[in-house]
């Protein structure tokens, strides 16, 4: 099991110790059983490892002594944990989990508990999955004007959406946006691999938004099985299907979005039973030119601010709230929109209302020769590395090529062995 951290290019695994932290930490986290997943919260300051023994413990990372320092362990559920991710750090102090116990939990710093207390995380959230199944995967999306959305995923296929339900803190408080399916539920005995992640970046790229999609939309990419789907959302806050990832000759072990889309469309890793790492873009179909999508957002732009109709195109504005109203008016993102009945700008543009046609092709695939890769994810860092952990033991580091075609071809730069 490896991570990143997403602010430094460091890579932590839940083995012995034995390798210079400015380079790749090893250490020994005394679970009592199998790590079995590994996350950061968003400014790499702290770090949660779950396990089959049940219980997670929450680091901190004291960068000054390279080390780090445990800040609480706690029963998280009563089976093994398959997955924790943190909440957005302007929320609060919070991760979720999911476990084979049929259950998502949310989980809360109580400052006013000491540390390796036990109670130092309180339950404040729970849900049992009424199918009856696992939990497999989930994650937190935060956007721009403070709302936060909970994809959670089951192993039967089942995608089900929360909001909070008022105020982005209220994490006691979810409403069931929505649920639908990803893929065919497995048969009973069959290998099963599901993931879910939300888009890092805090808005769609210019072409999306050029195209139609509204600024306030959010995205997520799905591995089910052999499938890999993006999601985003629709003018009434609804996920439709935008592109699916082709080529993949097994089931999808794990997915990965590169941050920051600067080139007009987006970047997304998969990694697949097939022993095979791939990457792909996914762009919009015919995609206008910078200057007419920037005219396109800034037409889209004007009549939200004058609260009528856009141009003639079809597009329908939203009407909004004063200039420099924000802070004294929640403004909801797409899915808080859908609910209120809102309708964002841009909203009748390309397929449907807010929906944006796309392809998605895969535009490398790493050497077959590296073995299975279970594990994939992209650095935040400017250098935009990209990391893969296999059954080899073995972490590899993989950057841009010094060629023309860096943003799309990506060549191995450095290995850390694990033993």
């Amino acid at each position: 099991m490896a991570s990143v951290n997403p602010h430094d290019p460091l890579v932590h695994s839940g083995q012995d110790d034995g390798y210079d932290p400015s380079v790749a930490s090893q250490w020994n986290p005394e679970h009592q059983d199998l790590v079995s997943a590994i996350s950061y919260n968003d400014d790499g300051q702290r770090m949660a490892t779950s396990s089959a023994d049940h219980r997670i413990k929450v680091w901190d990372i004291d960068r000054t002594e390279s080390k780090f320092k445990l800040l609480d362990t706690f029963k998280a559920h009563d089976g093994e944990i398959l997955e924790t991710q943190w909440l957005a750090s302007i929320v609060a102090q919070a991760l979720g989990s999911v476990g084979t116990d049929f259950k998502l939990k949310i989980w809360v710093e109580d400052v006013s508990s000491q540390p390796n207390s036990g109670r130092r995380f309180s339950c404040v959230f729970s849900y049992s999955n009424p199918s009856l199944v696992p939990f497999a995967s989930l994650s937190f999306k935060t956007s721009l004007y403070i709302e936060t959305t909970l994809a959670i995923l089951s192993s039967d296929g089942r995608m089900r959406i929360f909001t909070t339900a008022n105020e982005p803190d209220a994490l006691t408080d979810w409403t069931e946006h929505s649920t639908f399916s990803v893929c065919e539920p497995p048969a009973r005995g069959d290998e099963t691999a599901f993931k879910v992640s939300f888009h890092p970046d805090s808005c769609p790229h210019w072409n999306l938004m050029g195209a139609g999609l509204a600024s306030t939309a959010i995205s997520m990419v799905v591995a089910a099985m052999g499938t890999s789907k993006v999601y985003r959302t629709n003018a009434d806050g609804r996920f439709y299907l935008a592109a699916e990832l082709p080529g993949h000759k097994g089931i999808v072990r794990d997915v990965a979005w590169r941050p920051e889309a600067m080139l007009g469309c987006d970047f997304v890793a998969t990694t697949a039973k097939d022993s095979r790492v791939r990457l792909f873009r996914v762009s919009v179909k015919n995609a206008p030119d910078l200057v007419t999508s920037v005219l396109r957002h800034q037409e889209a732009q004007l009549a939200v601010n004058a609260g009528h109709e856009g141009p003639a195109s079809g597009i329908t504005a939203r009407p909004s709230s004063a200039a420099g109203d924000i802070g004294s008016q929640h403004q909801p993102s797409g899915i808080g929109a859908g609910l209120q009945g809102g309708m964002t700008a841009m909203d009748q543009a390309g397929l449907g209302v807010g929906l944006v046609e796309e392809v998605a092709q895969c535009v490398q695939e790493l050497p077959a020769s590296i073995g299975m890769q279970w594990r994939i994810k992209w650095s935040s860092s400017r250098a935009k590395q990209l990391f893969t952990a296999g059954d080899d033991g073995e972490v590899r580091v993989w950057a841009p090529a010094a060629t023309k075609d860096s943003e799309t071809t990506y060549e191995l730069f450095g290995v850390i062995n694990e033993e």
